[in-house]
């Protein structure tokens, strides 16, 4: 924070020593001012809590709606759950047979919903830890599984296919990573191995928006808050916000040296996170591209990233083994 301050202030008063010479670097400054304003406005997080009651690498991880606990998909047969303040494990879910991709809260935070390479998909009673119901309607790994905003349906997604209640999409890429409803239910948008991300109505699951841009892999995809736009990142190692309306690529941001694994919006929509294989985390303003703050400390890819629905806190999962939350 220091060195930012410094520059700062250096930048203002190599501002003043010239702007009797230059009127229009006026334009200049008022960039440089907004930059470090935005900067200053958002919460700049530290490492909180890291949580090492487990012995195994992330795929995914996630926030309960409230913010309070967490639910961790990982490189095993359990499905861990963490209370936030305290640190501690509540529960370990035990049922799936190979290792689990996905794992999310609904809606009511009532039941945990998960994935796994078993190609099933379970329900877990978050208060009493037991199992609720399984399917295996995947024929391979089920790569993701996600609640609609009313807790009403589930979508899962696998190799060339998503299943949306009882029936079966076809997909045009062997492999779909991410899925999630629109904030209003009515969308879906998923990640896939063609380089594409595409919009699907989720009542007659037809496609009906397919966004091309990305050099590699897509890795994830999330709608905006406000549900008009969508953030992809991709193993080209750049993050991508894109307009559902005109199909049209807004903004790139480039500064992660390696595949970018998971991406997620603020709740606020100006913000957004990432992690990457450079072993960083790290928060861009959205409308400028830049990048606001980087989280180090992950010794290993970090694998994903979560945000509480307050914004005040973050939460990483890695190949470390390691969870840590930010705040």
């Amino acid at each position: 924070m220091e060195q930012l301050e410094k520059r700062v202030t250096t930048a203002i008063e190599h501002w003043l020593r010239l702007s009797n010479i230059k009127f229009g670097w006026i334009r200049d400054f008022d960039k440089i001012i907004k930059q470090y304003v935005t900067l200053f406005i958002i919460q700049i997080f530290k490492l909180w809590k890291i949580l090492q009651e487990h012995n195994c690498e992330t795929n995914s991880i996630k926030f309960s709606p409230d913010g309070k606990k967490i639910v961790l998909a990982p490189f095993d047969t359990f499905v861990y759950m963490w209370d936030v303040e305290s640190g501690k494990l509540i529960k370990k879910f035990r049922g799936h047979y190979h290792w689990i991709f996905g794992a999310e809260f609904s809606p009511n935070e009532n039941i945990i919903a998960s994935c796994s390479k078993d190609a099933t998909v379970r329900l877990w009673s978050v208060t009493l830890g037991n199992e609720l119901a399984s399917w295996n309607t995947h024929t391979s790994t089920t790569a993701d599984v996600t609640f609609s905003p009313d807790g009403k349906r589930l979508v899962s997604c696998s190799n060339r296919v998503m299943q949306n209640a009882n029936q079966l999409i076809p997909v045009d890429a062997n492999d779909v990573w991410n899925i999630q409803f629109s904030p209003d239910g009515q969308m879906i948008v998923s990640a896939s191995d063609n380089k594409t991300i595409s919009i699907w109505d989720a009542c007659s699951c037809k496609r009906i928006k397919q966004l091309k841009g990305h050099s590699h892999f897509v890795q994830r995809a999330r709608f905006s808050p406000d549900g008009r736009f969508v953030v992809s990142c991709s193993r080209d190692a750049t993050i991508r916000i894109w307009d559902i309306q005109s199909e049209k690529e807004l903004q790139i941001f480039r500064g992660h040296s390696g595949s970018v694994r998971d991406v997620k919006y603020f709740p606020d929509g100006q913000v957004i996170v990432s992690c990457s294989n450079d072993k960083t985390i790290r928060l861009w303003d959205v409308k400028t591209g830049n990048e606001i703050q980087r989280l180090e400390g992950h010794s290993d890819v970090v694998m994903s990233v979560d945000v509480s629905s307050d914004g005040r806190t973050i939460v990483s999962g890695s190949s470390d083994k390691t969870i840590r939350i930010w705040r």
